[in-house]
């Protein structure tokens, strides 16, 4: 018998992530600031070194690592600044960088009540999350609600075969089935092209890699956060 499930995301859906690599950005730009170089110059830079080596290392924890080194590499090397100190300088670039991982995440307030209203009204509930799976299944473990879940998969890279992979072994009933999350490139288009049915969350994320240029599908609904998606599938709605 086909099974109705929510899936959900995790990062900047269950839980608040992306002040994470904010923080860690902004205290990157100190550094360099206290070295001389223009904060603001060099926050941008490493933004941009960031979302180009996506495709060469994706989620992984040593792409964030590396966009810091080579960020630092560039303003150090382009402003004669000494050999002999740039070793510890991208030293503590990267030590910054990996305090990321180390990190607990914040749950949103919601997240566990409206996992929990899935959850009684006769859905299964799952996770799906790309990273790296030592990062990802401690950040999994940390959630309030972990014991709801009856699934979590952590892939490198969120693609229609992996929700087609994940409908067949749950014998999930697509009709009927949901994924809820913030990428348009990882979450929408690809849980859609699998035939799931999808909720976009207009929340703050790497938005020069998740928002992906494509058009929406159709009849994917954009709402605020986590807490709108009960009156969508449910029709109950949810204090946010």
């Amino acid at each position: 018998m086909k099974t109705k499930w929510v899936i959900f995301d995790m990062d900047n859906t269950l839980i608040n992530t992306e002040p994470l690599y904010t923080n860690a950005s902004s205290r990157f730009g100190d550094l360099m600031n206290s070295l001389g170089f223009d904060r603001d110059a060099v926050m941008k830079k490493q933004d941009e070194i960031d979302a180009g080596l996506f495709e060469e290392f994706g989620y992984s924890t040593d792409r964030f690592a590396e966009s810091f080194e080579r960020t630092t590499r560039h303003f150090l090397e382009g402003g004669g600044f000494p050999p002999a100190g740039m070793d510890n300088v991208i030293s503590q670039a990267r030590r910054i960088a990996m305090d990321v991982f180390d990190q607990k995440s914040i749950e949103y307030d919601y997240a566990a009540g409206v996992v929990r209203q899935f959850a009684n009204a006769g859905y299964k509930v799952a996770v799906i999350t790309a990273g790296e799976r030592w990062v990802q299944i401690k950040r999994f473990d940390d959630l309030s609600m972990r014991n709801l879940f009856h699934d979590c998969w952590v892939v490198l890279k969120k693609t229609s075969d992996v929700f087609e992979d994940f409908c067949v072994k749950h014998n999930v009933d697509k009709e009927n089935s949901w994924m809820i999350g913030d990428s348009i490139r990882s979450d929408i288009l690809s849980s859609h092209a699998a035939g799931l049915n999808a909720i976009h969350l207009d929340t703050s994320n790497w938005g020069s890699v998740e928002v992906s240029k494509n058009q929406m599908p159709s009849g994917v609904v954009t709402v605020p956060d986590l807490s709108h998606t009960p009156d969508i599938i449910l029709g109950v709605k949810t204090n946010g």
